[in-house]
């Protein structure tokens, strides 16, 4: 029965060694062999440290004590130990063990049962996957940095890094849907005067850094909160959050004041003015497009009244009210 325990054992694949008080090793199956390289005979009699050195270390021998005298198991990862069984030329291995040690008592004489587990398959496997994980995250946070810049790119005025038209369009259109009536709204629509002589005189170089610091004058003088987009040429329009018209007034003549002073470009002083329409947004405005011309109205009774100011729409009798700078 003894040998058929011993062959049993012997086909386990796991390493099984035996110590008894005196910590000296009573016996191993083959599997250790398989493990250390090294004959059986080597090892019976001599002391476990002889077998596992991690058993030269106190924290080792306490635990071994732990198991044979107060009968209590203990568990040692790879994930810290790395291994415990090794090849006489372990160079260039790595090799993942897992050890278990759990009292075991035969005829009133107490023996540490030491079970060594070779985990080197699972945790590369482990490691593949996490790699696997790792690249996934990667790929996925390219997307969506990808998706990202796709959504700025189709939202963004790429010269002036302003919002384009499409976007203010449908930002316009979701304030004409959520709006309640305590809301007000406002848009102010922007054109810049004498801007084609820019180009025609200095060059559409130039005119680009003039679009560019007309756009961070609004940029500058807007409320994050509030949306403003270049819909082409050197058209700029804002929706605006207003508390009384006062402030609208007061925002139009700070952009306008602010858009007129001279721009040094280069060697050259570059200046131009603004003509700005305004349209509060009412009952009875049905879309973007209701309100994006009634501003547009404006605009161009601004410059009919002598540029560099703006104009309000007037709903009734289609109106303006002009005020010049």
């Amino acid at each position: 029965m003894n040998n058929l325990f011993s062959c049993a054992l012997d086909k386990i694949e796991i390493g099984i060694v035996l110590v008894n008080h005196q910590y000296n090793i009573v016996f191993c199956n083959e599997h250790v062999e398989k493990l250390s390289g090294r004959q059986l005979d080597n090892f019976i009699n001599k002391k476990i440290n002889y077998l596992i050195p991690q058993f030269g270390k106190s924290l080792f021998m306490d635990s071994l004590y732990t198991v044979l005298f107060k009968h209590n198991s203990r568990f040692f990862s790879s994930k810290i130990h790395k291994a415990f069984i090794l090849p006489e030329n372990p160079q260039g291995c790595d090799i993942r063990q897992n050890m278990k040690i759990e009292p075991l008592t035969v005829d009133n004489q107490a023996f540490a049962l030491i079970q060594i587990y070779d985990v080197t398959n699972e945790v590369n496997n482990e490691r593949k996957l996490l790699s696997f994980i790792s690249e996934l995250k990667k790929d996925y946070l390219e997307i969506k940095e990808s998706e990202k810049i796709s959504k700025e790119l189709a939202s963004t005025d790429t010269l002036t890094g302003l919002y384009n038209r499409n976007y203010i369009t449908g930002y316009i259109d979701q304030i004409l849907k959520t709006r309640t009536k305590f809301d007000k709204y406002a848009l102010m629509f922007l054109d810049l005067d004498g801007f084609k002589k820019v180009n025609d005189g200095y060059g559409h170089t130039v005119g680009d850094i003039v679009l560019k610091k007309v756009a961070a004058i609004l940029k500058g003088s807007l409320k994050q909160e509030y949306a403003t987009a270049r819909l082409g040429g050197d058209e700029f329009l804002s929706i605006i959050k207003y508390h009384d018209e006062e402030d609208l007034n007061s925002l139009a003549s700070e952009l306008i004041q602010k858009v007129y002073i001279p721009m040094k470009i280069g060697a050259n002083n570059i200046q131009v003015s603004a003509s700005v329409g305004i349209a509060l947004v009412e009952d009875g405005i049905q879309s973007p497009s209701d309100i994006i011309s009634r501003a547009d109205l404006a605009m161009y009774a601004a410059k009919n009244l002598g540029k560099n100011g703006y104009c309000f729409y007037n709903k009734a009798g289609k109106s303006f009210q002009n005020i010049n700078n």
